[in-house]
């Protein structure tokens, strides 16, 4: 998805290139004008456009982008996958919100890590991890934060993990049918 995503933010910048290039009189970098000006270009673009959510941007968090990147319609059931991950992801705000309310840590955040997922974290500021409840679990000090969870949170990050697994699968499907067509352009 990162490779398809740049190549469609160069794709986007040419217009910009022309526009600089236009005004240069070395032989090499009208040259390059050239080249940039060839119909192929604007067809792979047109491609790519028709699969591409036009939002798609160069993040560091591909996991959550590849959730985005193939536009809404494209696919009836990426869509139903991209609505239940998101509706997912509303529990676990909602969950947290009646954690803060319940045990008046009003610090408490929702935070995700590749490693962990979703969980919670809390600054330590002197908080004793024996003191925090009976609801949380896999309590772990980290530097100026305790990372932690609840049985709750844990199903709905299992929840989340099969969405985010179905929606790669159908969105590495949509790049592949992509790739296939721009492979064809000559």
């Amino acid at each position: 998805i990162r490779n398809v995503i740049r190549v469609k933010l160069g794709l986007d910048a040419i217009p910009h290139m022309l526009a600089v290039l236009s005004h240069c009189a070395s032989p090499m970098l009208l040259g390059i004008a050239e080249c940039l000006r060839a119909p192929v270009l604007a067809d792979i673009s047109a491609e790519i456009g028709l699969v591409l959510d036009e939002s798609i941007s160069n993040t560091k968090n591909v996991r959550i982008q590849a959730v985005f990147a193939v536009r809404t319609g494209r696919n009836g059931l990426l869509d139903l996958a991209r609505k239940a991950f998101s509706e997912n992801i509303s529990d676990m705000h909602e969950h947290v919100e009646k954690l803060r309310e319940q045990s008046k840590l009003g610090k408490l955040a929702l935070t995700t890590t590749a490693s962990r997922g979703y969980h919670l974290t809390l600054p330590s500021n002197g908080i004793q991890a024996q003191k925090l409840g009976d609801q949380f679990i896999q309590i772990h000090h980290a530097g100026k934060l305790i990372r932690l969870s609840t049985n709750t949170l844990v199903e709905l990050n299992a929840r989340a993990n099969e969405c985010l697994s179905d929606i790669w699968t159908l969105t590495d499907s949509e790049l592949s049918a992509l790739m296939e067509v721009l492979w064809a352009k000559e």
